[in-house]
């Protein structure tokens, strides 16, 4: 079974490699391992799209062509997202 640990990626790894590309590049064999887990696990999917989703969003706030207003929170907008975030986390 090593040789099958060798191709196969735990999850913690294929989250830190969906995070890494987000910044930089994976080489090409760590790159398709990882298209082999997503093929098949339904949660780091998910991760890769939310994380994909977090970074257009970020880039859109950070680029003032794109944005017209600018993000502002206060302490209680702030501590209201932040509750709902954690009670979110908490259904999945």
């Amino acid at each position: 079974m090593k040789g099958m640990n060798d191709v196969m990626l735990s999850c913690d790894t294929a989250t830190y490699l969906i995070t890494r590309s987000e910044f930089d590049r994976v080489n090409c064999v760590k790159w398709m391992q990882l298209k082999m887990h997503l093929a098949g696990c339904k949660y780091c999917r998910r991760f890769a799209e939310q994380s994909k989703y977090i970074s257009e969003q970020l880039n859109k706030i950070r680029n003032p062509e794109t944005q017209k207003l600018s993000v502002f929170f206060n302490d209680k907008q702030k501590k209201k997202i932040n509750t709902a975030i954690e009670n979110q986390l908490r259904k999945t």
